[in-house]
């Protein structure tokens, strides 16, 4: 079973503070960020990410596939049947847009994550610098993808 986890499994303390003095440089934080986009329709979305989702779901990795408020269309079930490894997946449903920002903020600090996948359509630039740098740090890799369903934050 894919799990749905709550916000408050993601705390951790000091998780405000910004990134030590040995932050990653520049280019490995554009490394560690990706951004897919996709047009079409619900089903041709779905087509194009089931493959990428099964993939990221069974790495070899001891961290979890976290999937930060995905669209209404990704549901559990549908994880389950393109076969997700449900006992590497974490879903936070929260899609609130205040929230998600937060949300995204503390997976890519806490680094228990191989990839964390999210579902934004506008970002401004420094923030989007600012989390790659944080998934490069805690060596995570960053999957933003972009669709009509996707959040404005």
């Amino acid at each position: 079973m894919v799990q749905s986890l709550p916000l408050s499994i993601l705390r951790k303390p000091a998780l405000n503070q910004s990134l030590p003095l040995g932050e990653p440089k520049l280019g490995l934080a554009q490394e560690a960020f990706s951004e897919l986009i996709i047009s079409g329709g619900k089903q041709q979305f779905l087509a194009l990410l089931a493959p990428v989702l099964q993939s990221l779901s069974h790495e070899q990795a001891d961290r979890w596939l976290t999937l930060v408020a995905p669209p209404e269309t990704i549901s559990n079930q549908w994880l389950r049947s393109i076969g997700v490894n449900p006992q590497k997946t974490m879903v936070i449903s929260d899609r609130s847009p205040a929230k998600v920002m937060k949300i995204l903020r503390q997976t890519l600090s806490l680094g228990l994550s191989h990839t964390v996948v999210s579902w934004i359509d506008v970002m401004p630039e420094g923030l989007k610098q600012q989390l790659s740098r944080q998934a490069a740090y805690t060596q995570s890799k960053w999957l933003n993808i972009k669709h009509p369903f996707t959040l404005a934050c």
